[in-house]
């Protein structure tokens, strides 16, 4: 192989010279054929020489500019007899010089397209690399991406600085002004390479004695072309002269000789003429097989690359568009996102509000018959409206690929016998017949998400009820599977099947759209439009599909299936109805409860709800005010709203958090948020557990027991109400005499609040009561619940 690749690199030098002779015999020929033109020239040439850049170009002892490129351009002048005179000075000196016209040459520039544009240059007279010079016993390259982020040592305004800068290689850049300090800098440790001429760098190492340093890497093309003479931009007379002058030197050998007097111990170039006369018959063979071979892989290349580019700009194209295109859709969907949370926040926060004080006036038991209907009115309404909501939100998370499964163990006759029960109330109501078709066959216990599948049926029962005004609505389940044991798979098939008015053919392919109802579009119907295309997306959630069959005026019949678990009794959760809370049990302390909250009906509604069970209560409307009741009160609890004027929850739960004993203390986060994901947010930012707006009761007690490791005393459903006041309150003899017997100051305080009728003033003042008399508090907290103030004026009678 070394033999092989020894011949190819002989060959390929036989070559160069044969095209060297070829061109110098063509100068030979033009000289002889006309004389020399010199008449336009000056009488004597001035040429730029640098310092010290050795050998190409130095000063010797005489103060004389000498050097391989001062002797060539010697030659030139002799041979095409031209008088010169050489100025030596620093490379950027010289460089100006010939730009500004002081000087007529230069002869040693390498070429660049950027030099093209203030000088001329000739034909390259010698070709040069840059080396990557290093320490002996250091980590060598193995290519030029190795020296990125490198400290490399350049000459400044090299080429080898250029070509540094331009192809962005590394910013640790030492700038020295000639070759040997470089190379001293890089022998003394400093810097990790040195990017220097090949050449230069090879006989300055070795002039210097600096052995501790070695070439690494391959070889850098920096210098463009190679070296050439340059003269200022057109000049073509003398330019065409020292190109005739070169070819001269070429052809009569003088150049070699002048190469191998400066080269000739680190880079030998003298070849015999025996060598050349050896390989010159298979030169000519291999270059012109070779030349045949490159043009026709140029030609297949070129081809291909064609192609090639035209298949990339295609993609490019189809690239950009999807880009845009999934950018634009990103940003509706963040639009749509920020709207929703915004509309959620707005919707819920009244609705929370009218659900809250419904269910704390159902609690009170002065309340009539009457009043109770009316609040179920309200109640019944409100839920309504919030189921609504969910819908359209429900919709927004399918479209977002938000919508999860969330599977549990359900007893499903149990379940199925729940819808019918609440479907049949509806029928009833519609004056028509609800047909529940039990199969005995069927699994008791499965794995699937209850949530989804109830309310799947919900959907689907109650558009056949809604759509049927005479005849009735049935529905049958029935069950597929090969095993019957915990774990096995099973398919379950729905139908519903109604009377009502049906379907037309040209609509069954849009029932399933959003905002499109079924049945007849004029009928006087209520609704999102959003119920069927919630089911679908369901029961594809669930691993099942849905058909409709519909005639108009006959009816409709809804199928579809959905893939569960087997499940074993033993993994059944019981549920069981949560009680009402009545207070607390007396045998604990009672905690410090801080309720932040921008609107004033969700604050009061949950102050009442805890003031009523025994809690100490006190209030900040947002985020800055519970850092200062944080400081002065110390709060075990606290329930955060996270939007919120003038310091928002995100704000102040971060602040509290970093406060001392601010990680003690409990922050739920209490919030109209529309996306349960949003729950991993709030508790990355410091929030303990996250309740959602509107709230139940249930839903707030059990999280304070649950974090403050709180116990209840429940109301007893058998508890009569006259029951109730007698366990809750002092007589009311006991009531005056332990008013009485108050500070001056608490009873004005109460006084005070009583006659401007103020609720938030009369609450804190019994809580205020409570710090010294929790018994007395706890006796007249129910009159000042339920709006007696006049009792409780009597009360503070006798010593007002």
């Amino acid at each position: 192989m070394k033999i092989m690749q020894q011949i190819v690199a002989d060959n390929l030098f036989i070559m160069l010279i044969l095209v060297g002779i070829f061109l110098s015999f063509s100068a030979l020929a033009q000289q002889s054929d006309s004389p020399v033109v010199t008449s336009a020239l000056p009488k004597i040439l001035v040429v730029g020489s640098e310092l010290d850049y050795p050998p190409f170009a130095i000063v010797n002892d005489k103060g004389e500019a000498d050097g391989f490129s001062i002797d060539l351009f010697k030659a030139v002048a002799r041979v095409m007899d031209l008088d010169i005179r050489f100025r030596v000075g620093p490379w950027n000196e010289v460089r100006g010089a010939l730009e500004k016209g002081e000087i007529d040459a230069l002869p040693l520039v390498s070429y660049s397209k950027e030099r093209e544009q203030v000088f001329d240059f000739t034909t390259p007279h010698t070709v040069s690399y840059a080396a990557v010079f290093m320490r002996t016993g250091e980590s060598g390259i193995s290519s030029e991406n190795d020296l990125r982020d490198k400290k490399i040592i350049t000459m400044q305004s090299d080429a080898t600085h250029d070509y540094l800068l331009k192809n962005q290689i590394s910013k640790h850049l030492i700038l020295v002004k000639t070759v040997p300090e470089a190379l001293r800098l890089l022998a003394s440790g400093q810097g990790d390479y040195a990017l220097l001429p090949r050449l230069v760098g090879l006989l300055t190492a070795k002039e210097l004695v600096l052995s501790n340093l070695k070439i690494t890497g391959p070889n850098i093309a920096v210098y463009g072309r190679g070296y050439c003479f340059a003269v200022k931009e057109g000049d073509i007379t003398l330019l065409a002269h020292l190109n005739q002058g070169l070819s001269i030197i070429k052809a009569n050998g003088k150049y070699d000789e002048i190469y191998d007097k400066w080269f000739g111990v680190i880079d030998p170039r003298g070849v015999s003429m025996e060598i050349i006369r050896y390989y010159a018959v298979i030169s000519a063979g291999i270059f012109f097989s070779l030349l045949a071979v490159a043009l026709l892989w140029s030609w297949s290349l070129k081809r291909e690359i064609r192609q090639r580019q035209q298949v990339e700009v295609s993609l490019q194209k189809t690239n950009l568009q999807l880009i845009k295109a999934k950018e634009l859709a990103e940003t509706a969907n963040h639009a749509k996102s920020d709207f929703l949370s915004n509309m959620s926040h707005e919707l819920r926060t009244p609705l929370h509000a009218i659900l809250g004080f419904a269910q704390l006036l159902e609690r009170d038991p002065q309340a009539t018959q009457e009043q109770q209907e009316t609040l179920g009115i309200i109640n019944r309404s409100g839920q309504h409206l919030l189921t609504l909501l969910n819908d359209v939100l429900d919709m927004s998370k399918i479209e977002v690929g938000r919508m999860t499964v969330n599977e549990e163990v359900i007893d499903l006759p149990k379940m199925l016998q729940d819808i019918v029960d609440m479907m049949s109330i509806q029928a009833k109501n519609n004056a028509i017949q609800f047909t529940w078709e039990p199969n005995p066959i069927l699994p008791a216990f499965i794995k699937t998400d209850a949530g989804k599948l109830r309310q799947i049926l919900i959907n689907l029962v109650g558009n056949a009820v809604k759509f049927t005004h005479e005849g009735g609505v049935s529905m049958r389940v029935q069950s597929h599977c090969k095993e019957n044991m915990p774990g096995a798979k099973y398919q379950l098939n729905f139908e519903v099947e109604d009377s009502g008015v049906g379907i037309a053919e040209e609509n069954l392919d849009s029932i399933f759209d959003t905002f499109v109802q079924a049945g007849n579009h004029h009928a006087n119907v209520k609704g999102t439009g959003l119920g069927l295309t919630i089911t679908r997306h369901y029961i594809h959630l669930l691993g099942g599909d849905i058909a409709v069959m519909s005639q108009p005026g006959k009816g409709s019949l809804f199928k579809f299936h959905i893939a569960v678990t087997l499940a074993d009794t033993v993994d059944v959760e019981v549920y069981s109805p949560p009680s009402q809370v009545f207070k607390l049990v007396p045998e604990q302390a009672v905690p410090r409860i801080l309720i932040v909250e921008d609107v004033q009906e969700s604050r009061l509604l949950l102050k009442k709800l805890l003031v009523e069970a025994g809690f100490n209560v006190q209030e900040a409307c947002n985020g800055q005010e519970a850092l200062q009741c944080f400081e002065q009160w110390q709060p075990h609890f606290i329930w955060m709203d996270m939007r919120m004027p003038v310091m928002d929850g995100y704000e102040a739960s971060k602040r509290i958090r970093a406060m001392p004993d601010g990680k003690e203390t409990i922050i739920v986060a209490l919030t109209a948020s529309v996306f349960k994901s949003q729950k991993q947010e709030i508790i990355a930012l410091g929030c303990d557990d996250f309740v959602r707006k509107p709230f139940r009761e249930e839903e707030i007690f059990d999280c304070m027991a649950q974090h403050l490791n709180l116990n209840y005393v429940h109301k007893s459903k058998n508890l009569h109400p006259q029951e109730t006041q007698a366990q809750t309150s002092l007589e009311p003899a006991l009531i005056v005499s332990a008013l009485a017997e108050l500070p001056d100051n608490l009873r004005a305080e109460l006084a005070q609040a009583l006659k401007e009728l103020d609720v938030n003033a009369v609450l804190d003042a019994v809580h205020r009561i409570g710090e010294s008399d929790e018994v007395l508090a706890e006796a007249i907290m129910p009159y000042a619940n339920n709006f007696q103030y006049e009792q409780l004026e009597c009360f503070l009678a006798p010593k007002i």
